[in-house]
């Protein structure tokens, strides 16, 4: 099977595991960090740590941090670039596996997902054994009969009580993953220790709420109202003010279609020339890098995926985010604001801009630097340099 088909087994048993969050093949096996898959990847870590540690599979505490390096890889796109995500997963994979065979990324992520698979179908049926030994005939005679009365139900009405409990279960499971990933970030912000149970069973979330309580109080206070509410509101503008806001954000999406399109004529015509690349011939994967390249021309768009009515929602909150992409200049302003949740109330933001901002643009990851591309056309459409004739 190629690595388009395995990755389509992938997302299926992905869908299985009740972890699907948006993402494509293209996912699984590039070196793409998207939001989509990076929530992906944590929720896989917090599925695999909550499966494997009552078990005593492993080593609990190599778990703890393995799963732990996953979710800091996870929790923005600039951490989890350079490969970080990807040297994560695979460490979280080698806590399970001493010694794992995987090394690309979808290798890893089938390995993981099949450990996650039979660390399921272990604990199911440790819990039937724990279930049989303690119930005698009768009771088990009893529950088989109130399981027959259920299934009977379930079919007079059609399937759609059972469907519906279905779809409410995998519904619930995702949410409380998201809420999970939100308490153990914020724990990590704000500097609090995940404290492990005292049964060895996985952690409380009523004793983590206590700490974060406070932690978050001293937190807002330091950053101040104004960093939660919204910097432009359209009740402070007049009529004349919106009109303009309205002509220039038309102006702002006509010239954004425009280069946009440019630039995704221009990423169409690299990929091409991708594909023109010898070692493709010699390694037999041409067909593999054209669905590549097909699916990432797919992935462009060319209309912004913003409105002006996002305008009046926007807080410094997410400003922050908005500006810590890899490209970025200086930001050590609003870094500050958000690095100043792990600091004591005294703490300066001046001094703390210099901890958390940056002097230069972070490098950014690309490994199709390695890759030998063919001969590329220039504007004149002349790909072996020749020059025009002279009259």
């Amino acid at each position: 099977m190629d690595r388009e088909g395995r990755a389509a087994d992938l997302l299926t048993r992905i869908e299985l595991c009740g972890l699907q969050t948006g993402v494509n093949s293209f996912d699984l096996y590039s070196k793409d960090v998207r939001e989509v898959f990076r929530k992906l990847c944590a929720a896989l870590a917090d599925a695999v740590q909550l499966t494997v540690t009552p078990l005593a599979l492993c080593d609990s505490s190599q778990l703890n941090a393995a799963a732990q390096g996953v979710r800091a890889a996870t929790a923005s796109q600039r951490d989890a670039q350079m490969n970080r995500l990807d040297i994560a997963l695979l460490g979280l994979l080698k806590t399970i596996d001493a010694t794992p065979q995987a090394k690309e990324r979808l290798e890893v992520l089938e390995q993981l997902i099949s450990c996650l698979q039979a660390a399921r179908l272990v604990a199911l049926s440790r819990d039937k054994e724990k279930s049989e030994s303690g119930t005698d005939r009768h009771e088990q005679l009893q529950q088989h009969q109130e399981k027959v009365t259920q299934t009977d139900a379930t079919k007079i009405d059609g399937n759609s009580g059972g469907t519906a409990a279905v779809a409410a279960g995998k519904e619930l499971q995702a949410r409380a993953v998201d809420v999970s990933r939100a308490l153990r970030l914020a724990a990590g912000a704000l500097q609090v220790p995940l404290a492990a149970d005292p049964g060895g069973g996985s952690r409380r979330s009523l004793p983590l709420l206590q700490q974060l309580g406070p932690r978050l109080e001293t937190a807002l206070d330091q950053l101040g109202p104004s960093f939660l509410a919204p910097i432009c509101q359209r009740k402070d503008l007049t009529t004349e003010q919106l009109a303009v806001l309205a002509d220039i954000n038309t102006a702002f999406q006509e010239e954004y279609e425009l280069r946009r399109a440019v630039l995704v004529e221009r990423a169409k015509v690299t990929l091409q020339a991708f594909e023109w690349s010898g070692q493709l011939a010699e390694r037999g994967t041409a067909e593999e890098a054209a669905g590549v390249a097909a699916a990432a021309k797919r992935a462009m768009a060319v209309q912004p995926q913003v409105c002006l009515d996002d305008v009046w929602s926007l807080r410094p909150a997410d400003a922050v985010a908005l500006t810590s992409v890899p490209t970025s200049t200086p930001i050590a302003t609003l870094d500050a604001a958000a690095a100043v949740a792990g600091y004591g109330p005294g703490t300066d933001l001046g001094a703390a801009a210099g901890l958390s901002g940056r002097k230069r643009a972070a490098p950014m990851a690309a490994s199709i630097k390695s890759v030998i591309i063919g001969k590329v056309p220039d504007r004149g459409g002349r790909p072996e340099g020749r020059s025009r004739e002279a009259y």
